[in-house]
């Protein structure tokens, strides 16, 4: 299985790591030397070899890189990014959202292969799953296994309800993705179930959550800041501080005409609207902090990240 992928990503060339923050940029002349090799089967070039221990700390020996090293080709189109909303259909009834309202739909699994064919023809590098909930799909785990095997550095985009579940955590194990990113909607299980309209949604959540962080997943945790949660802000902050370094804020402001039971079975819609501000919830919430992914890296002409020369 691949360790680290060199690819083109528009008009750059970069080298990256599943699983990692970290990344390389690299001239045209050494993203060919590398796909030659790898190619041909050849050892490793010693200086690539030398980039990846110091960014990534690997050990890669001067064997042959076929089992290493994947190479994406350039393409026609030399598209970078994707997102793919494999499903419509939740498993939690957001009262922001209407996902949940609509009928479960997907593409059947021949179809889906097909897809992230043609969106690895396009030069995609930067993948991400969302949904609906992608990880109640039951091609979720074959689609994400054949998107990494074909190259792309893959996000999940999900509410971590399933984190815990035995089979796609172990494949997020094995197959690391670039981040997996959870919306959290509020610190207690009245305030959270409140919002969701789900009943047992908090503790499946911090189940999913405490799996993925035991597992040493990279985590990414959106804090969704609504009216309805704004007073449980500080906790939230400090909930997410105690499962990863990395959180993000996203407030929405939502205006409740009217009232739906926390754990009604019905699913029935407020009539609410949302907007996005920074207006009504505590000082700072609007603000968003986060560290630089390998993907903002390599995107940008002055990022702070090894360029080989």
């Amino acid at each position: 299985m691949h360790q680290v992928i060199v690819s083109p990503q528009h008009k750059k060339y970069v080298a990256v790591r599943p699983g990692s923050r970290g990344g390389m940029q690299l001239p045209r002349e050494k993203y060919v030397e590398v796909r030659e090799t790898v190619s041909a089967g050849s050892p490793l070039p010693a200086w690539f070899i030398d980039a990846t221990k110091k960014v990534w700390g690997l050990r890669l020996d001067s064997g042959s890189a076929s089992n290493t090293v994947l190479v994406r080709p350039e393409t026609a189109l030399n598209y970078s990014r994707a997102t793919w909303e494999i499903n419509k259909g939740c498993n939690f009834a957001c009262d922001m959202c209407v996902v949940w309202q609509r009928p479960f739909a997907g593409l059947p699994m021949g179809e889906k292969i097909r897809l992230l064919e043609m969106v690895r023809d396009t030069g995609v590098l930067w993948f991400q799953f969302t949904g609906g909930e992608p990880t109640i799909d039951p091609d979720f785990i074959e689609s994400y296994r054949t998107a990494y095997d074909m190259g792309m550095m893959v996000e999940v985009l999900t509410n971590g309800s399933r984190l815990d579940h035995g089979p796609t955590l172990e494949t997020l194990t094995d197959l690391p993705p670039h981040k997996v990113t959870v919306s959290l909607y509020g610190a207690s299980a009245e305030t959270f179930e409140a919002l969701t309209r789900t009943r047992g949604a908090y503790r499946r959540v911090l189940r999913g959550l405490r799996a993925a962080t035991a597992a040493g997943l990279p985590l990414e945790l959106s804090l969704i800041v609504t009216e309805h949660n704004a007073h449980e802000v500080d906790s939230m902050r400090a909930l997410a501080d105690s499962l990863t370094s990395r959180t993000r804020y996203s407030p929405i402001c939502l205006r409740l005409t009217t009232v739906t039971e926390a754990h009604s079975t019905s699913r029935q819609p407020s009539t609410s609207t949302g907007k996005r501000c920074s207006a009504d919830v505590p000082p700072d919430t609007a603000s968003t902090t986060w560290t630089r992914s390998a993907a903002q890296l390599c995107a940008r002409s002055d990022a702070r990240t090894p360029s080989i020369s």
